[in-house]
């Protein structure tokens, strides 16, 4: 969203206007602008980051999140993976949440059993694929969803590049008993030539 418009001074009869009270620090530009000051100052905005985390208003702790994960700051890596595991018991979907994003891209194992409980967007196709096959990298994971249930199987048409030539899989995610959502049938030692 743009700032708000400036209001007028007089209405079209020339009648003073009595202005509105504008809440001037919503909308995208505002949160663009305070999230690249946040990233500028580096690992100085990590404490206060991760204290947001905890906020009662989802909008102000996802923003956080999102800005931790881009930071890759460490230190945030418990509290993400608290606050995940929270919505997790919660019964939240969490397939595009700033939480679940935040510590895919935090990339780090210890995270990795936590992650298994979400059903899987398409980052997180890629990035099972890229695990799986070292040195092959992941182009685009396009989800071939038609149902709105969130614990049915999930499958994405996956491209890749591998040593130059262009290659595409197709990987169905299916929860387990255990809540873990992983490649069904496991995906293949080697890729298929």
């Amino acid at each position: 969203t743009m700032p708000p418009p400036k209001q007028p001074d007089v209405d079209e009869f020339g009648m003073p206007v009595i202005k509105k009270k504008i809440d001037r620090f919503r909308g995208e530009a505002n949160r663009q602008m305070a999230k690249e000051k946040l990233l500028a100052a580096g690992s100085k905005a990590a404490f206060p980051l991760i204290a947001a985390l905890e906020d009662r208003n989802d909008l102000i702790a996802g923003n956080a999140a999102g800005i931790l994960g881009e930071m890759g700051d460490k230190r945030a890596l418990n509290p993400l993976m608290r606050v995940l595991g929270q919505k997790i018991k919660a019964g939240e979907q969490l397939s595009n949440s700033p939480f679940y994003n935040a510590l895919q891209s935090m990339d780090d194992p210890k995270a990795e059993s936590l992650l298994l409980k979400v059903r899987p967007n398409p980052d997180r196709a890629m990035r099972v694929f890229e695990r799986q096959y070292a040195g092959v990298r992941a182009i685009s994971a396009e989800n071939r969803d038609t149902s709105n249930d969130y614990n049915e199987p999930t499958t994405f048409r996956l491209g890749y590049r591998d040593n130059g030539h262009a290659g595409e899989m197709i990987i169905i995610f299916v929860k387990d008993e255990q809540g873990d959502w992983k490649p069904a049938p496991p995906l293949p030692d080697q890729l298929p030539k």
